[in-house]
């Protein structure tokens, strides 16, 4: 990473909030913004039979949130920025 833009980065407090993208049970296809949760399930209202996985959005987090070491590392030098809850 260029020395001026990772100083600038830190200047400006850069970081990289945990989210379902870069969760275990996070599940997307490449490019959207959406995608389900494989960890929880719901029973929808308008479908009484129909047990669904979660919709989720690619910026959330839940409290069951477990990180995908391998996602985080192809963060390159960004994954010093990742900020990790706790």
């Amino acid at each position: 990473m260029d020395a001026n833009k990772l100083k600038m980065l830190k200047e400006v407090e850069y970081s990289i909030a945990e989210c379902c993208g870069m969760c275990l049970d996070g599940k997307f296809e490449k490019g959207s913004l959406w995608g389900i949760c494989e960890l929880h399930e719901y029973s929808h209202l308008k479908h009484s039979d129909s047990v669904r996985s979660m919709s989720i959005s690619l910026f959330g987090r839940c409290c069951d949130f477990k990180m995908w070491k391998e996602k985080v590392d192809n963060l390159g030098r960004f994954k010093e920025f990742v900020n990790v809850a706790g």
